[in-house]
């Protein structure tokens, strides 16, 4: 039992480490694009003095740029309603796990999906997760179905916004084309717009791969805290069972001794009840032939 506490609290900990890892690098990358932003800014304002062919190619490659930082992290003075409420949602209900940590909350949906909708449902969760009461669970439940419900609508939200950015950018890209009068700057627009684009397809690349490797690991740390919970119930049971058999062991033990001590009363009553009917016999036969001896003429009593 120790060393699976032991196991549980250093998972914990990692945990809140990789945690803490990710906001870091999520803030390093914010601050990267303010950065970026604000050299494109400065960038721009350096091609009014440019000639007409190498400004129209330097404003394009800025927009691209811009363009891209931008779909990387929302600006949260344009952030859209439903984003910013469900951020607010976070940040009120703690996290993404509603307040519960790692260990807890993972057992919640693995559980959650095998017995949702059963009668006791907030029940069985409760007696599988250590230390969280129906109560607990009941109120995990409902902050999970609302996190659902805002998620899909944030979801939703930034995809209609990349939606009207994308049109915004091929807007902005269609209206340059036509206000340009050199082929050469079409070329140049194109081949700067072909390599962010082949660029985001490569970020994008990474990106999937370094979430599949993130899956991967998640899921073997649940299978193995899974088996850890397995063996935890198994010994639970194990223990449990060894006491019930000790108990009926017990049990047994007093019982037989009950019998015993019964049997050595009933012998007892036995040799008393033998020996009392000994001495009525013999008193019997004595006064049997005591009368015999008083009917004889000439006897004598004995």
């Amino acid at each position: 039992m120790e060393d699976v506490d032991s196991n549980i609290k250093s998972f914990k900990e990692r945990q809140r480490k990789v945690f803490e890892q990710l906001l870091h690098e999520e803030q390093v990358l914010l601050e990267v694009i303010t950065s970026t932003e604000k050299r494109v800014d400065a960038w721009e304002k350096q091609t009014v003095a440019l000639p007409t062919k190498a400004a129209k190619t330097a404003s394009a490659a800025t927009r691209a740029i811009r363009g891209s930082a931008v779909a990387v992290a929302l600006d949260k003075s344009v952030m859209p309603p439903a984003v910013a409420s469900f951020e607010r949602f976070l940040q009120q209900a703690g996290g993404h796990q509603g307040g519960w940590d790692d260990i807890d909350h993972q057992a919640f949906l693995q559980l959650r999906q095998r017995h949702n909708g059963k009668e006791n449902f907030a029940g069985i969760l409760s007696s599988r997760i250590a230390g969280r009461t129906a109560d607990d669970v009941a109120r995990h439940e409902s902050w999970y179905t609302e996190y659902l419900v805002l998620l899909e609508k944030k979801k939703a939200a930034i995809e209609k916004w990349k939606s009207d950015r994308k049109s915004a950018r091929l807007n902005a890209v269609a209206k340059e084309s036509d206000d340009s009068d050199s082929d050469d700057d079409d070329d140049d627009g194109r081949a700067a717009r072909e390599e962010l684009r082949q660029q985001r397809a490569k970020a994008e690349q990474e990106k999937k791969k370094e979430e599949i490797r993130q899956w991967k690991t998640e899921q073997k740390e649940i299978l193995e805290l899974e088996k850890m919970i397995a063996d935890d119930n198994r010994k639970k049971e194990e223990a449990l069972k060894a006491a019930r058999l000790k108990q009926e062991r017990a049990e047994q033990e007093e019982r037989l001794e009950e019998y015993r001590q019964r049997k050595v009363e009933v012998e007892v009553i036995r040799r008393d009840t033998e020996e009392l009917l000994r001495r009525e016999e013999a008193e019997q036969r004595r006064l049997a032939t005591q009368q015999l001896g008083q009917a004889r003429p000439g006897g004598t009593a004995c």
